[in-house]
Parts: structure tokens; sequence; C-alpha cells
């Protein structure tokens, strides 16, 4: 019985993970930057390295931060478009995928 409960242990922990998984992007700075009022309001952005896409959305070509998903999105579109302006370099928290989707982005930071 022990075996049993241990492999149902092991296979939630590893459903759980998949789940939630992300990926810091490469810093990079940010080329295109717009807001799309799409599902409620995206901010959408093209950086420099776009090669993180770890839930294999199906349009990679953008990265976005949703505004109703994202209890942060002020601050992170805030972020990369001050980046954007001021040619700094950024690493974004990419996880999960839009409703057309494009990478989303959770979270972001400035590197040097």
């Amino acid at each position: 019985m022990n075996i049993f409960k241990s492999l149902i242990v092991l296979f939630f922990t590893m459903l759980s993970s998949s789940a939630f998984s992300g990926e810091w992007s490469i810093a990079s700075k940010v080329l295109v930057t717009y807001a799309h009022s799409s599902s409620g309001g995206y901010g959408v952005f093209q950086l420099e390295n776009m090669t993180i896409n770890p839930n294999t959305c199906t349009s990679p070509m953008y990265y976005v931060v949703s505004k109703v998903n994202n209890s942060v999105f002020d601050e992170v579109y805030s972020m990369l478009l001050a980046a954007h302006l001021s040619e700094k370099k950024v690493q974004v928290w990419i996880a999960g995928c839009s409703p057309h989707n494009h990478p989303e982005i959770q979270h972001a930071r400035l590197v040097e």
C-alpha cells in the first residue's frame, strides 16, 4: 500500500510542477511595444532574443502581459516601456500562453 501512495504523490508532484512551468528570458532590449485591446487588454512586446517559450505557444513572435490575468500589469508594462525608451536590457519570466497563443509575461526585471 505504501508503494501505491508513493506513486500517487509522485504523479501529482510531476503534474503540478509542469502546470506552472516558466522560465526567465535572456537579457534583451525591447524592440517593439504596443497596447492591444483584445481579451481585456494586453501589453505586447518584442525583444531582441525571443527564444524562451516554455509552454510551446504557437505564436511566439511576441510576448504579452495580460491586464486581466496579471496583478502587476501596470508595473510590468511601465518597466518594459521605460526599458524600451531608454534602451536598457530586461529579463521577463514567461509562463503560459495568451488566448492568441503568445507566450505570457508574468514578471519583469531590468538588468545591466
